[in-house]
């Protein structure tokens, strides 16, 4: 009897195993999902695609730092509410401060800074297109322009330089809008002079 159940145990799980080898693992590390999946997935999002989609709220969620859809995305609310405040104080230097509070909101979740080198590639990554789907940024605000860069309030793309894995510089172009000016506003001033020598 023991034997049985074992071998049983056994062909299970060389089938088991045969399944996961044949199907993969997906680039997520989960299982790939069939085309026929995911063709239907893409069905049901093309339907109705001008139409906006409403999303409902995951009310199994009792974390008051974020809001969980049923969609999956999350939104961070306190970063939220200081992407509500970007270019609305009376000081510019004040936006910097904002965007590095969001920064250090994503490094808080992911433990370190967002992945890119370029504007839109960190917009990116605090609007959703990281591995849990956490939005630090209202999609709604005006600071996100058409190639999806992170405005300064001159209309400007921040530019942004990782020093460390858990601290990244923030610099406005300024009033001027020309990089490297004497007007350039930057978040740590210990590495604009580095970079100046």
């Amino acid at each position: 009897m023991l034997r049985s159940g074992r071998a049983k145990l056994l062909c299970v799980l060389v089938l088991v195993g045969l399944f996961v080898a044949l199907k993969g693992p997906g680039p997520d590390g989960f299982l790939r999902r069939s085309s026929q999946e995911e063709s239907r997935d893409r069905t049901k999002k093309t339907e109705g695609a001008n139409e906006p989609r409403k999303v409902e709220i995951d009310t199994s969620n009792t974390d008051e730092r974020f809001v969980r859809f049923t969609d999956g995305t999350v939104h961070w609310m306190a970063s939220f509410e200081k992407s509500r405040q970007l270019h609305q104080g009376e000081l510019a230097r004040s936006d910097l401060e904002i965007v590095e509070r969001i920064l250090s909101d994503y490094r808080l979740v992911y433990r370190e800074n967002p992945v890119g080198v370029e504007n839109f590639e960190i917009t990116a990554a605090l609007m959703g297109e990281n591995p849990k789907k956490v939005f630090f940024i209202d999609p709604d605000m005006a600071i996100v322009n058409g190639e999806g860069e992170l405005l300064d309030r001159w209309g400007s793309p921040f530019r942004f330089h990782a020093i460390s894995g858990d601290r990244m510089n923030v610099r406005s172009l300024g009033p001027d809008r020309v990089l490297w000016s004497e007007d350039d506003l930057v978040l740590y001033k210990e590495e604009q002079s580095q970079l100046a020598e």
